[in-house]
């Protein structure tokens, strides 16, 4: 039987590296696309149930989080190592609580976490009173806080829908914050207004955003809508993390959308240009018992091709449920292109 003939002619090897010039940005682009990871159980790793609702690293492995009904104020120490090629998550586990003894009752509800390398101090966004305290490494709170104005007071908001989402910008060393459904007389227009402030703790600029309209309609127990937390990130683009959950009287039929739009801060546009980067949707049904509040958002390590990754937080109001179906905190991972 004759051989296959393999040889390659020298115009024709001129063609193929040609070729393959052409192809291989493609090629790269393709490598570089974005990527849901799927949600894992942090009960995987023996992480209690609890009511996480904000995170932030602190470099490493190491990030900051919060908990919206924690006894005491502050937040956890987590160390949470990820695979460095595709981003899964590899362990967790708590090694600090949550230390300061709350000014009253019960603890704030603590909703946003943000850490500030230029005072290496953390702030925490506390939505029962719209305060934003600072904290040192130890968990402790220092007494300083930032200066809110008196447009996001108590009265010009709607009953549990303040301060939800805190980042800080290390590229314009501001912070930004928002309240998680827009101001009372903002209302009809569905503007949300995103506050800055600078190191001095004062508020700076204003941007506006845009709502998404509710997509989730019907009878339900609940609905819930809002931006649950904001990432800046190294291009000077902030991340915004609108959720959008409607509840059913019996629970079956319960569904969240988590969606992620990317802006850039310009004070002349009114309101910003938003750029949907991803979406997806959890449910509670018969065969799919994954139903995820998302609240916490933050950057997490760049992979071996640089790509940078993102870890989102789930709140299951410490395994709210029955002896049929508990809610579950998740951690999920997802890869910008």
């Amino acid at each position: 039987m004759r051989n296959p003939d393999f040889s390659v002619s020298s115009r024709s090897m001129k063609s193929i590296a040609l070729t393959l010039l052409f192809l291989l940005p493609l090629l790269s682009m393709q490598a570089q696309s974005l990527k849901i990871l799927s949600q894992q159980k942090m009960k995987r790793w023996q992480v209690p149930p609890a009511n996480y609702s904000g995170i932030t690293p602190l470099g490493g492995d190491l990030y900051a989080v919060c908990d919206d009904k924690a006894k005491n104020d502050g937040y956890y120490l987590f160390r949470i190592a990820t695979d460095s090629v595709k981003g899964r998550v590899k362990s967790m586990e708590i090694i600090q609580q949550p230390l300061t003894k709350p000014e009253q009752k019960s603890a704030h509800d603590a909703e946003g976490i943000c850490y500030v390398p230029d005072t290496r101090t953390l702030f925490v966004s506390s939505e029962d009173d719209q305060r934003i305290r600072e904290y040192d490494m130890q968990g402790k709170a220092t007494g300083r806080e930032l200066l809110i104005p008196k447009a996001f007071a108590k009265d010009s908001i709607r009953a549990n829908m303040g301060f939800e989402a805190l980042c800080f910008d290390t590229l314009r060393h501001l912070f930004v914050t928002t309240s998680e459904a827009p101001l009372l007389h903002d209302e009809a227009t569905g503007i949300d207004r995103l506050q800055t402030f600078d190191l001095s703790l004062h508020p700076r600029e204003q941007f506006l955003y845009k709502m998404d309209a509710p997509e989730l309609t019907g009878n339900s127990r609940q609905h819930i809508q809002g931006i649950a937390a904001i990432t800046a990130t190294s291009d000077g683009s902030w991340l915004i993390l609108e959720r959008e959950i409607n509840i059913k009287s019996k629970y079956i039929g319960s569904k969240a959308v988590t969606k992620i739009y990317r802006i850039r801060p310009n004070i002349q546009q009114h309101p910003l240009n938003k750029e949907l980067v991803c979406r997806f949707t959890s449910r509670i049904a018969p065969l799919a018992k994954r139903f995820a509040n998302y609240e916490g958002m933050c950057l997490g390590p760049k992979l071996q091709n640089g790509q940078q990754t993102l870890l989102l937080l789930s709140d299951s109001q410490a395994g709210a449920g029955n002896s049929l179906y508990r809610l579950q905190d998740y951690l999920r991972v997802v890869i910008l292109p």
